[in-house]
């Protein structure tokens, strides 16, 4: 925004090779209407979440024409799934991503519909996979392109030719590359060799081998699941529509191409080591959507969900007790005021749970619990996130920053900077990152400036700091560096 560069990507001064420049473009331009502002960023995800929404209740009404209660249910398990909903306002990429996998998955539907004239699907579909590679990379190929080519599995009655079915993926996957293209050529040329080499190849060969490094065991992601998918992953009428539902001696379409969606893809992810739960949030929409068309069919009795309820209180138990052990523990120090009302409406969520009427089918049996959901993460929000927020907040070191470089104050950042004082302090300049070996000689080349670092390896100077604070569970501090001498 500062260098009024919108093609190639910066982070403090620096190309930025990590992700591509969708995301950034689109803060850039509210900003552009609005003026530089916090509450736009965090709302982009959330817009496209609420449109992963709408899709994912499209995708439904694709899958089981005339079967309304699938596509009113499914939208209700999705949000409901807790950490889908506290994904929803964060700065990242995947649900952004997870749009564009619900559009390109869509256009692909909307071609088997119209064998005929199935054009204006696939178009659907490659722009999907432009936009997809656009805001992270060609991780959208892998989600949209393996249920495409599971296709003979799944769609069943198919009466054209699986040439023609595979010559649209094909097109569609060019039309993506020739999206992902219009952006990457020119920005190559502009950003350098070295950018050019990044995008090019560390966002796709690169980034693959650079996965295979042993980060987390194949097995992490099935451990996660119950936490991920709560409520409903401890909620038994929900499984025991699943099973009934699976049982069957010949599952239709619409089951099939969730499973073909969700367990090849969840596979892939738990076979290469580079792991992280937000990793499978595209996963989501398959999960709610196969969910849905379960419940509606197989859930034909009441059942209280006490297993929920039951991790509703231990929740909340937790919650107390963290408090309570923090300085046994010694863990961070926001721990120790966690406010007990949060643990005591937690556990008052789950008596509740317990002891609402239940409802024996469809949309109805999933209200209470999707409350419940929403109910505990704007607990989660209020109580838990508010607390632990001074030890992230990077604000108050950064109002510090920008008021020395207002002076003409030279700044040095020790370790690893990751860009999260720049816009906060809405500094004008670069910060200058050094390895501690290199902090002697930029001492000796700025005696009047002032050294930003982490108190973690090295021991702090002796002076008093001009600012010190926590910072993700540990602490920083701002001192002259003269202070450094000797």
């Amino acid at each position: 925004w500062l260098r009024n560069d919108f093609l190639v990507p910066h982070l403090n001064g620096e190309t930025y090779i990590h992700k591509p420049p969708l995301l950034f473009l689109l803060i850039h331009a509210g900003w552009w209407v609005l003026g530089v502002n916090e509450w736009w960023p965090r709302l982009v995800p959330a817009l496209f979440g609420l449109g992963a929404l709408f899709l994912t209740r499209s995708l439904a009404h694709q899958l089981w024409p005339g079967q309304t209660g699938i596509a009113a249910l499914a939208p209700l398990i999705l949000l409901g799934a807790q950490f889908w909903a506290l994904f929803t306002p964060a700065v990242m990429f995947d649900l952004l991503l997870s749009f564009w996998v619900l559009a390109g998955l869509y256009g692909a539907l909307r071609a088997t519909k119209d064998e005929e004239k199935p054009l204006r699907g696939w178009l659907i579909t490659g722009v999907a996979i432009g936009f997809g590679i656009l805001t992270k990379g060609p991780v959208v190929l892998l989600h949209i392109l393996i249920p495409l080519l599971l296709a003979p599995w799944w769609l069943s009655g198919h009466s054209g030719r699986w040439w023609s079915w595979y010559a649209g993926m094909a097109g569609a996957v060019l039309l993506g590359a020739a999206i992902a293209l219009a952006w990457a050529l020119p920005a190559a040329l502009a950003g350098g060799p070295e950018f050019a080499k990044a995008i090019f190849w560390g966002q796709t060969a690169g980034r693959v081998s650079d996965s295979f490094a042993h980060a987390r065991p194949w097995w992490w992601y099935l451990a996660l699941l119950p936490a991920l998918l709560f409520p409903w992953s401890v909620w038994p009428s929900l499984w025991r529509a699943l099973a009934r539902l699976l049982r069957r001696n010949r599952l239709e379409t619409g089951v099939r191409f969730c499973l073909a969606w969700l367990l090849p893809v969840f596979f892939a992810f738990a076979l290469v080591s580079g792991k992280q739960a937000h990793y499978l949030l595209p996963l989501f929409p398959a999960f709610a959507l196969l969910s849905a068309r379960a419940l509606v069919q197989y859930q034909n009795r009441r059942q209280r969900p006490w297993p929920v309820a039951a991790g509703l209180i231990i929740l909340a138990a937790t919650l107390f007790s963290m408090p309570l052990l923090q300085s046994t523990l010694s863990w961070a120090d926001w721990l120790a005021d966690l406010p007990q009302w949060c643990a005591v409406t937690v556990a008052l969520l789950g008596v509740i749970v317990l002891v609402a009427p239940q409802f024996r089918q469809g949309a109805a049996s999933v209200v209470p619990l999707y409350f419940a959901s929403l109910t505990l993460t704007l607990l989660l929000s209020a109580g838990i996130m508010r607390t632990a927020a001074h030890a992230y907040d990077p604000r108050p070191l950064a109002q510090e920053l920008a008021m020395l470089e207002k002076s003409g104050t030279a700044i040095a950042y020790v370790g690893k900077y990751f860009g999260q004082f720049n816009f906060s302090g809405r500094l004008q300049y670069p910060l200058v990152v050094i390895s501690r070996a290199e902090l002697p000689q930029w001492i000796r080349d700025n005696p009047d400036g002032v050294v930003v670092q982490v108190l973690r390896d090295s021991p702090p100077p002796a002076a008093a700091p001009l600012y010190h604070g926590p910072y993700r569970g540990q602490e920083i501090g701002l001192w002259r560096a003269g202070d450094f001498q000797g």
